[in-house]
């Protein structure tokens, strides 16, 4: 009779199994978006960086900032003694009215340099405080453009989106990229539209289709973010980014988890089985 019992438990695990994998088969589909490994920050020449950040950070906290630069040794590499003189002025004048503006909107200056500066436009220290800020019930309801591709082990929920950059007029980006386009040396287009997404997890949890992705850790503090960087120009600031969130699929965990367990339970039975039998 135990036999018979772990015998038929078995058939009945391999009958999922096989159950399940044509399933699979029919229905499960790759995601089609290839996604960016992670590297090492890689250093390349720009006239100027206009950069928005929107950063996660691993203790739960969040920041929005902006940051504004000019590489000053590139615009006036090759140009006579008095038109290096005049750029040079010319990027501390826009630094200075970028700097200027963030301060009249409130902005908290972190960094102010001749050819630099940075500026904290809001900290929350976790989701909740963010909710808040933005005037979120709970109640709050937003239906998600986002596709799901089923997979065996992982499902892969895809949104797209476009960033701050989109504007053309009428923001802060919009503002600072007036006074860097300004600069003689610096012709409209030239300016490296930075847009980072900051996020507390992996590649293996979230990914994208960024142009670089790499971990930033503040050293002393230990708070650190993976930064999903996407690179836009005037030309192609409407540019769509697209994010990859890694989930379980609970079907194929929970079958795996039945499956063994009834291989097992199979197994444990005929062995006691055929030691009666002796």
């Amino acid at each position: 009779m135990s036999k018979k019992i772990g015998i038929t438990l078995i058939v009945i695990a391999l009958v999922v199994c096989i159950a399940y994998t044509i399933v699979c088969v029919t229905t499960f589909e790759d995601c089609p978006v290839e996604t960016t490994k992670p590297s090492a920050v890689v250093e390349k020449e720009y006239k100027a960086e206009l950069i928005y950040n929107s950063l996660m950070y691993n203790t739960g906290a969040y920041e929005y900032s902006v940051q504004a630069y000019v590489n000053i040794d590139h615009i006036t590499k090759d140009v006579t003694l008095a038109e290096r003189a005049a750029r040079k002025q010319q990027s501390k004048n826009a630094i200075s009215s970028i700097k200027a503006d963030f301060e009249k909107r409130g902005y908290k200056i972190e960094k102010d340099e001749d050819y630099f500066v940075s500026a904290t436009i809001a900290y929350y220290e976790s989701y909740d405080e963010l909710a808040l800020a933005n005037g979120e019930t709970g109640y709050d309801y937003q239906k998600s453009t986002a596709k799901s591709y089923k997979g065996l082990l992982f499902n892969d929920v895809v949104s797209e989106r476009t960033t701050v950059f989109e504007e053309r007029e009428g923001t802060v980006l919009n503002v600072a990229e007036a006074y860097l386009n300004e600069i003689d040396g610096i012709a409209e287009g030239d300016v490296s539209l930075v847009f980072n997404y900051g996020t507390m997890y992996k590649t293996t949890t979230i990914a994208s289709d960024a142009d670089q992705i790499y971990k930033l850790t503040d050293e002393e503090t230990g708070i650190s973010t993976n930064i999903h960087e996407f690179r836009m120009t005037d030309g192609n600031r409407a540019r769509v980014i697209t994010l990859v969130q890694h989930t379980p699929n609970s079907y194929t965990w929970y079958l795996s988890v039945l499956v063994v367990s009834l291989l097992l339970a199979g197994i444990i039975i005929l062995a006691k089985g055929a030691k009666r039998s002796k």
